[in-house]
């Protein structure tokens, strides 16, 4: 590694760009302190300069020096999660680099994980501007491969590898709530639970919830629908509804069918479905309609699970019952909606 480290450092002092693997996707990096370099990782990716690029420190001292009025929240998200993918962003001090320094004042900073990173930021011990490697607009690159015959040409390095897939969580700071302006490795959950406050979502990022229960024919479908109606006006709010089980149904049961239609919902369009992993990935919230469901979940994904009922109960299955149980059970559903749901996401979502 030693030899590595010289030949990068070498290249960036002479203002060149580096392609490097992160724990989260390929990226660039060049001196941040160089606003030759920096203008050339943009030409490189082929985007305008509107918004400026994050930095990579070495450790969280470094990082509170070129933060300034942070709130005590931040500094627990710091200790929690850095190294690792949460970039956080927040008001720039007099000592940070103005080429990462936003119009508004704001600078993002991340600690990368990779131990090749990290001593290459203690070694050149100085911010790095990082940023994806990948034209802009297009996917991130995962392998030195990839990043060889994409941007090649244009790097002055490449550091081979693989990477992850997925960015970093970015969280502006600088407010009284955590503000997620990009989703990412860490879910918003995590982010509450550490900094003890309720995140606000941007505008631009899509909120992917789903509704879960067993043949997905009754219970979610039925949540789905009512939700989906009340949550109208929150455009980046994705909701649907899956099952624990693939069932040979091709439509909703014609019971939960009357009930929603007695609501005013008409002849509504479902086709059940099992969830999938991918799905369990990119949900940011799974609501269950029992506890054997969210038991049924993959280990890595029921932190993200929680029950319709905030008290904690199980939601009784109808199927097989008469008429008036689907109008009870969908008459609970919408009162855990209408009650708790809807403030949950009114609080966490913008319209």
């Amino acid at each position: 590694m030693e030899d590595l480290l010289k030949k990068v450092v070498e290249v960036l002092k002479k203002n060149g760009v580096v392609a490097v693997p992160t724990e989260t996707v390929y990226g660039l990096i060049a001196r941040a302190s160089s606003e030759e370099a920096v203008d050339k990782i943009f030409a490189i990716k082929k985007r305008e300069k509107v918004r400026v690029l994050p930095c990579f420190v070495k450790d969280i001292e470094t990082a509170k020096k070129l933060f300034r009025d942070l709130p005590e929240y931040a500094e627990n998200l710091m200790k929690k999660y850095w190294p690792g993918p949460l970039t956080l962003v927040a008001f720039a001090s007099e000592h940070a680099p103005r080429t990462c320094v936003s119009e508004e004042g704001k600078i993002g900073i991340r600690i990368p994980k990779t131990e090749f990173l990290l001593e290459l930021l203690k070694t050149i011990d100085e911010p790095l501007a990082s940023t994806s490697a990948n034209i802009s607009g297009e996917p991130p690159l995962k392998t030195g491969k990839d990043v060889s015959e994409i941007l090649g040409k244009e790097l002055d390095f490449i550091v081979d590898g693989e990477a992850g897939n997925i960015p970093s969580t970015v969280v502006d700071v600088s407010t009284e709530r955590p503000f997620i302006l990009r989703k990412g490795l860490l879910n918003y959950l995590e982010i509450e639970e550490v900094a003890g406050r309720k995140v606000k979502f941007s505008k631009r990022e899509k909120f992917t919830l789903i509704f879960l229960c067993t043949g997905n024919t009754c219970r979610s479908p039925m949540a789905e629908a009512l939700f989906s109606e009340m949550m109208k006006g929150y455009e980046n709010l994705q909701i649907i509804s899956r099952g624990t089980l693939q069932v040979n149904e091709r439509k909703i049961n014609p019971n939960a069918q009357l009930v929603l239609k007695e609501m005013g919902i008409e002849n509504y369009s479902h086709i059940p479905k099992a969830i999938t992993e991918f799905e369990m990935e990119i949900a940011d919230l799974i609501i269950a309609m029992a506890r054997d469901h969210i038991s049924w979940l993959p280990e890595k994904y029921r932190f993200k699970a929680r029950l319709i009922d905030p008290e904690g109960g199980d939601l009784e299955d109808p199927i097989g019952s008469p008429v008036s149980t689907y109008r009870f059970v969908r008459d609970k559903i919408l009162h855990y909606l209408e009650n708790y749901w809807k403030n949950y996401f009114e609080e966490r979502l913008e319209k």
